[in-house]
């Protein structure tokens, strides 16, 4: 963005950007960055559908291997 200034310099100002980040609903782990092995799995619920977020080390631990075989 750009402005002039109260002595006509031209001022440039920072904008500001959205991030996305995503955290594993097992353990602390987090990241911004768009990652392989990253799972959401989507359960319907009595109260709605709820979606679970796991990490790549989680999602391993508590479900084997990524059992989708076209993702390789």
């Amino acid at each position: 963005m750009r402005r002039v200034g109260a002595a006509g310099a031209i001022e440039y100002s920072m904008v500001l950007q959205t991030a996305s980040i995503i955290f594993c609903d097992r353990c602390e782990e987090s990241t911004a960055r768009f990652e392989r092995d990253w799972r959401a799995y989507v359960t319907p619920e009595s109260t709605g559908t709820r979606v679970t977020v796991i990490c790549p080390a989680c999602a391993e631990q508590n479900f084997g291997e990524d059992e989708a075989g076209w993702s390789d």
